[in-house]
């Protein structure tokens, strides 16, 4: 099977024993917005790109509440360029279900996620457009899913 990390939020890693776990397990730390932040993020992920790792990244930055599919940011769009690697777009369902807002409590029964992993392709253009272009495919995907629940 393929190599997975995680790209998680910074401040995950200061949540003990979370932080402990996610960088023994060589997960990525995503920039917090320091000057020479985004450097770094991209460095990390072309060396982890490079020796055949897949980075989970979720580009609209944190979970939608409401199910709609906000903006992409374009890190994993500039990572995926530079490296040469192409992006899967992927549209999950029934996670709001599972994790209430503002809740640590998770729920499971009777409930249904989706999780679909949609054509990749490779990022030939500006990331920017990339990224629009995944969260139309995504965007789609969801309502398509949504409308069978």
């Amino acid at each position: 099977l393929p190599q997975f990390r995680f790209m998680a939020k910074a401040q995950l890693f200061f949540i003990p024993p979370l932080g402990l776990h996610l960088w023994l397990a060589g997960q990525i730390k995503a920039g917090t917005g320091e000057e020479g932040d985004q450097g770094r993020v991209l460095e990390d992920c072309a060396k982890r790109l490079k020796v055949g790792n897949h980075i989970l990244w979720f580009p609209e930055g944190h979970r939608s509440f409401d199910g709609v599919v906000k903006r992409f940011k374009t890190g994993a769009f500039v990572a995926a360029k530079q490296s040469g690697v192409r992006v899967v777009p992927v549209a999950i369902t029934g996670t709001p279900s599972v994790i209430k807002n503002k809740s640590l409590r998770y729920y499971f029964k009777g409930i249904r996620v989706q999780i679909t992993l949609l054509p990749g392709f490779l990022v030939d253009g500006e990331p920017k457009a990339a990224a629009a272009k995944a969260r139309e495919i995504v965007a789609a995907q969801v309502a398509v899913q949504r409308a069978r629940e």
